[in-house]
């Protein structure tokens, strides 16, 4: 309760908060009006707010900011508003270029909608695309839904989604889908066929999955940045605006074409603390909390007023070895027993236990165990720091080295600061040294897109067909890619062309046998995704960790 009410203290004498919102969330964490009222007669004149931090170089994170509350944004007492608590940044508005996993969870499906959609099963349903069939081995077809249109009023049809496949053969776009499509013909007013490069038996979990349409007209008029300033799709929210650092904002689309939404606004806040998430949670700032930490779990379960959201969803975490790295500390990792060294030395199932509270699940690969291609003879390698200090010997570091690591601090991982200190005390007990650095989680992407990450980070990779993991670790074709070899291109392009199953399944297995061996990556775990969630918001988490709100209401 100390750490939390310093929180307090310090956000009322930053401006952050005021004296109403201190005494709400004084008494929500346990404190009693007489006491609070004290507490709050004895802070003083508020002081000017500091800049920002930098990026820090160290094993502990800064006090983040905490949850600000600005007059211009609704608060969730009125009519129709749910406020969504995220401890990460938002990246770009504009899905062309984007691979942040948060802001697709949360922002892109609820301003946008997807070609394909995830059931609630897991299987695939229509969006924008009614259905869908296979006219040959490289053509699909896509009959598209009538009567839809963008948030300016613009029609969506066949055309406007030739428009924006051709839009993802740009060079910057992400590789996915620029790589999948070779051409995009209209057949009608609302039927579309897309060309294949290959034969694609992933084309709707690969690319179409990821594909956001924007209006046209406007993004011709616009531009790049102008989709990034003031996005604009056919979802059920539209765009009001961007406050970075502090919230986004959405309203209700009510001609949106499935029905018009129950909710009437949607702001999403950048709370980076779990503590303040879960206070603010608590006293009713917030509606729906992300990344809740298996520490708050029981607070949250014991009251009738909240309930926890836990599921297993296909994303795994797991380190990259970079031995190149502008960092400089990274060319041990050239040395195939010093890579395996690592693997010995991290204490997975501990972590797994103390830091996460069983919130997750070990793989022996970077394939996760709800994955199509996941193997599950390729087992993870055991806890030995005695078998990690005869490797780093036998590869001439007797006394280990110095190395630099990075996580972020925030989104999608749970603890991932504490994770890393986790890792760096592992690796310390063999003799390797580690400095940790804590990157914001919005620029963590792009120091990773800008290939300026430390020799080790902590990275992420989601998806239900093993091919989305093992492509965007290895494949040649994805320019984000951290390691190359041909052995595993040569699998990764029989499983990415082949329509028999079995032979994909075996191609995968065989990429994860050498993947273990050769230990590019360290496998961490399967995580489950948890939220907090005040009861008056009646939500369903969406297959796959979208926050999808369409569908959601606000109990009277």
């Amino acid at each position: 309760m100390n750490e939390e009410i310093n929180h307090l203290v310090t956000e009322l004498l930053l401006g952050e908060i005021n004296r109403r919102q201190f005494l709400r969330r004084a008494l929500a964490i346990g404190f009693s009006m007489p006491a609070a009222a004290t507490l709050l007669a004895a802070c003083g004149q508020q002081p000017p707010r500091p800049a920002p931090a930098a990026p820090t170089s160290a094993s502990a994170t800064a006090p983040a900011p905490a949850i600000a509350n600005p007059t211009a944004v609704p608060t969730s007492a009125a009519a129709g508003t749910v406020q969504i608590g995220s401890s990460a940044e938002f990246n770009l508005m504009d899905p062309l270029t984007n691979t942040f996993l948060n802001d697709l969870n949360l922002l892109y499906v609820n301003l946008y909608d997807q070609l394909i959609i995830r059931n609630k099963d897991g299987s695939f349903g229509p969006g924008l695309a009614q259905s869908w069939s296979l006219h040959s081995p490289t053509e699909w077809d896509f009959k598209l839904q009538q009567g839809v249109k963008f948030h300016n009023g613009e029609p969506f049809n066949a055309e406007a989604m030739k428009f924006n496949m051709e839009r993802f053969k740009a060079d910057d776009a992400w590789g996915p889908v620029k790589n999948a499509i070779k051409s995009t013909e209209v057949i009608d007013e609302y039927t579309i066929r897309m060309t294949t490069t290959t034969p694609k038996p992933i084309l709707l979990e690969e690319a179409l999955y990821y594909v956001f349409p924007v209006p046209p007209e406007y993004a011709t008029k616009v531009g790049n940045k102008g989709l990034t300033d003031h996005p604009m799709g056919t979802g059920p929210f539209k765009f009001v605006e961007w406050v970075k650092g502090d919230h986004l904002a959405l309203e209700q689309y009510p001609d949106y074409w499935r029905g018009k939404p129950h909710i009437q606004n949607v702001v999403f806040k950048i709370v980076p603390e779990i503590a303040t998430r879960v206070a603010a949670l608590r006293a009713g700032e917030l509606d729906l909390i992300l990344q809740l930490t298996p520490d708050e779990i029981p607070t949250l379960e014991a009251d009738p007023n909240f309930r926890v959201v836990s599921t297993p969803v296909a994303r795994i975490f797991y380190l990259i070895t970079f031995p190149d790295s502008p960092v400089g500390t990274g060319a041990p990792l050239k040395d195939t027993r010093v890579r395996q060294a690592l693997n010995y030395a991290i204490n997975i199932d501990a972590i797994i236990e103390n830091i996460l509270s069983g919130q997750a699940v070990r793989s022996g690969s970077l394939a996760p165990p709800l994955a199509f291609g996941y193997d599950p003879s390729v087992t993870p390698y055991p806890y030995d720091p005695d078998k990690a200090k005869q490797l780093l010997a036998d590869a001439g570091f007797p006394d280990g080295f110095n190395l630099d690591m990075d996580v972020p601090t925030g989104g999608n991982p749970l603890k991932p600061v504490e994770v890393g200190q986790a890792i760096a005390a592992d690796l310390g007990k063999v003799g390797i040294k580690v400095n940790l650095r804590t990157i914001e989680a919005a620029s963590y992407i792009t120091y990773r897109n800008e290939k300026k990450m430390a020799p080790l980070f902590l990275w992420e990779w989601f998806g239900y067909d093993a091919h989305k993991q093992l492509w965007g670790a290895m494949s040649p074709d994805f320019k984000f890619a951290y390691w190359i070899d041909p052995k595993i291109s040569d699998f990764l392009n029989t499983e990415a062309t082949s329509m028999d199953p079995k032979a994909r399944q075996a191609a995968f297995s065989e990429i994860e046998q050498i993947m273990k061996a050769e230990s590019w990556f360290i496998p961490l775990y399967q995580q489950n995704e948890i939220y907090g969630v005040n009861n008056r918001l009646v939500w369903e988490r969406n297959f796959g960790g979208h926050v999808w709100l369409w569908d959601a209401s606000l109990k009277a």
